[in-house]
């Protein structure tokens, strides 16, 4: 693995906060910087260089490529913000599946449900962020898809340092 960052799966993040009856695992990412990863197969981080769409690059440090989780409207959702943009993952687009980064605007389509299996859930359409075509490729588009349980679905979050 290419990371200097300590990993913190989903999955331990969650059962954590379960564990210890903490309303949500808010509290154990509060203030902090993630990179979020797809590990299969080869570690690429979400990027959001272009904020008209969410893409898979190598990790490279960049602001581009670090998040923080911020609480949503109802316990149990999160916003997901880009240190760089100072924008919120967003979902708002009928006609595509895309994911981009916009000004936050408190809807569902800007919060994000995550789950201790890895899934990064839309509150509103309640699909999974997803790697496109399964293209593990560099550049690939991220966006919404209904559940498969395949990797293309599957991150880490990986603690900035």
């Amino acid at each position: 693995m290419a990371f200097h960052q300590r990993s913190v799966p989903l999955t331990l993040v969650v059962l954590f906060a379960t564990l210890c009856h903490i309303a949500s695992p808010y509290r154990i990412l509060y203030n902090k910087l993630y990179v979020i990863r797809n590990s299969w197969p080869n570690d690429l981080v979400l990027d959001a260089t272009n904020q008209s769409q969410i893409t898979i690059q190598p990790f490279s440090g960049l602001k581009t490529q670090l998040w923080k989780f911020e609480a949503g409207t109802e316990p149990g959702l999160f916003y997901i913000v880009n240190e760089y943009q100072g924008k919120v993952l967003d979902y708002n687009r009928p006609n595509s599946r895309a994911l981009r980064v916009a000004d936050r605007d408190n809807s569902k389509d800007q919060q994000w449900i995550i789950s201790f299996t890895g899934k990064i859930t839309n509150a509103r359409t309640k699909k999974n962020v997803d790697i496109w075509r399964r293209d593990y490729s560099p550049g690939t588009k991220v966006g919404l898809w209904s559940g498969t349980g395949y990797r293309i679905q599957k991150f880490a979050l990986d603690e900035s340092s």
